[in-house]
């Protein structure tokens, strides 16, 4: 069975790496996770079955090994040896960025290319229903352009985003266990992180590398996201705990509306300089004080 898993995700991977590593680590997290043996014997065979591509598209092989394949081996080995959340989503960030980096310096002109031909003959059967030269068909062409630059500058910091955002939803499903999902509320963005969105900040404001820092800046959204949703855990853990009505609003009206995705990211982000949760967690060292002298 867990072949067979295995096969449906490879072919998930090839359309989308993220989404690939996603259903790979729910559906044989466990089995993989549990014997150590399965570790490397899963990334060899996936490493097998990527080859096996590179005879028809070289990219692809790259996104199956180094995308979906490594960041999946990464993950079961990191929890394996009870390595902390923020440890784990560091080391899977730096990987993912060292990785997309290399990908475009190896095939950057190549998926330019390929995307410009692509987009181009999807906007050219998408403008067949439209009046040539009418308000509507300018529109559309303007749009499509902004569209197509936006991709172009920052697919990869979209494609890390992805990644991240996956392996993230992927960790809390595969662990289904609730001293790991208490943790959340104590997580806490990992330093190294900190200091390289501040770097990244800088060079988008003060030097030429804008696209390159807003791309990494991009890709770190995950890791605040994360971190705002403790902040509103701890928060508002007494409005949610008991009504799972609340939960289902709150989860539709984030996936309607994605301002509520930003507001909830800035606040993560912001309390690594003020702490919105400190309060919190004196108050809960200070009960467990209380109900260990009573």
């Amino acid at each position: 069975m867990i072949y067979i898993i295995g096969i449906l995700g490879f072919v998930i991977s090839i359309f989308s790496p993220a989404i690939g590593a996603f259903f790979l680590i729910t559906s044989v997290g466990k089995t993989v996770d549990e014997h150590s043996l399965y570790q490397s014997r899963f990334f060899l065979i996936w490493v097998a079955a990527g080859s096996i591509l590179y005879l028809f598209d070289n990219l692809i092989t790259l996104n199956l090994i180094f995308g979906t394949g490594l960041s999946c081996f990464l993950l079961f080995n990191l929890i394996n040896k009870k390595k902390a959340i923020n440890q784990i989503l560091t080391i899977l960030l730096v990987t993912n960025t060292c990785f997309v980096i290399f990908r475009q310096w190896i095939h950057g002109d190549n998926f330019t290319l390929t995307f410009n031909q692509a987009f181009d003959n999807a906007t050219s059967m998408a403008a067949q229903r439209l009046t040539e030269g009418s308000e509507q068909y300018n529109l559309f062409f303007e749009m499509s352009e902004i569209i197509r630059e936006f991709y172009l500058n920052y697919n990869a910091g979209i494609w890390i985003m992805g990644m991240i955002l996956c392996l993230i939803l992927a960790y809390y499903f595969l662990s289904k266990r609730n001293k790991d999902l208490e943790s959340l509320a104590y997580y806490q963005t990992h330093i190294f992180v900190i200091y390289s969105m501040v770097l990244a900040l800088i060079l988008a404001v003060f030097t030429k590398y804008r696209i390159s820092a807003l791309n990494y800046l991009y890709a770190l959204s995950p890791l605040f996201l994360l971190q705002g949703i403790a902040v509103f855990k701890v928060k508002l853990n007494d409005w949610f705990k008991h009504s799972k009505i609340l939960i289902l609003i709150a989860i539709i009206a984030s996936i309607i509306n994605p301002y509520i995705i930003l507001f909830i990211t800035v606040v993560g982000l912001f309390d690594n300089w003020f702490d919105f949760r400190k309060l919190s967690k004196q108050e809960d060292l200070n009960e467990s004080n209380t109900n260990r002298n009573t």
